[in-house]
C-alpha cells in the first residue's frame, strides 16, 4: 500500500475506508504499470509518491469508471463523463518524473538513455 488510509485522510481526502481500499488498490496498479513494479519491493514511499497515490484516487473516483460519452438506442439515449485515461499518465509523469526507489532505478526509466 503505497498510501494509507489515515494519510489520505490527512491529506483532506473523504472517501470511507471501503471505496478508499477499492480504488487505492486500482491505483496502486496503475502505477506499477507505469513503474514497471518498482515500487514492490520498497518498504517505504517518498512524498511524491504518496501525493501521485492521492491525486490518483481522487481521479478514479471522480471519473468513476465511465468512458462512454453517449448511447442511444431506440431513442433513449444516456450520457456518461468522458473519462481519458491519458490523465493517469499526467499525473505519474508530474509527481514520479526522476524519482528512484530504494534500490536506486528510475522510476520512470523505459530503456532509453
Amino acid at each position: 500500500m503505497y498510501l494509507t488510509y489515515v494519510e489520505y485522510q490527512t491529506w483532506g481526502g473523504n472517501l470511507d475506508n471501503s471505496t478508499f481500499s477499492r480504488i487505492e488498490y486500482k491505483a496502486e496498479k496503475i502505477i506499477d504499470s507505469y513503474t514497471f513494479n518498482r515500487l514492490k519491493n520498497d518498504t517505504e514511499y517518498n512524498e511524491n509518491v504518496k501525493r501521485c497515490m492521492f491525486e490518483l484516487v481522487e481521479l478514479i473516483h471522480s471519473n468513476g469508471d465511465k468512458i462512454v460519452t453517449n448511447v442511444s438506442v431506440d431513442g433513449y439515449s444516456e450520457s456518461y463523463k468522458e473519462f481519458n485515461p491519458v490523465e493517469y499518465g499526467v499525473i505519474i509523469k508530474d509527481y514520479l518524473f526522476g524519482e528512484t526507489n530504494q534500490q536506486g532505478e528510475n522510476l520512470l526509466y523505459c530503456g532509453v538513455v
